[in-house]
């Protein structure tokens, strides 16, 4: 299904999805975005012992929302990274927080 723009544009689904993906990634900022980001990794890394892979914090620079990524191996990790993130975050006041942290449970075969 295409979509006609204002300037006669035709323009698909995907190419509006990519479009999206395009202008949100700009307003993203890794690990890097600061002290407070690096604070709640490193808090985070310390609570769960390491248990976190792939541990990513980011930060939206217009909204301010904290995202955090990645990817343990039980529920309990999980809890114990929400409870980091509460305890970090509480300290520097109510924010709007992603917790984007998957289980995947290692198979045994």
């Amino acid at each position: 299904m295409a979509l006609a723009t204002g300037a006669g544009k035709e323009t698909t689904a995907v190419e509006r999805v990519k479009d999206r993906l395009q202008r949100d990634s700009g307003r993203q900022q890794t690990v890097g975005c600061g002290d407070l980001c690096e604070r709640l990794a490193r808090i985070i890394d310390q609570r769960t012992a390491g248990r976190v892979h792939a541990l990513r914090v980011t930060q939206c620079t217009d909204t301010g929302c904290v995202q955090v990524h990645g990817v343990v191996g039980s529920h309990y990790v999980r809890q114990l990274v929400l409870a980091a993130v509460l305890e970090a975050l509480g300290q520097e006041g109510l924010r709007l927080v992603r917790l984007d942290v998957h289980v995947r449970r290692a198979s045994h075969g």
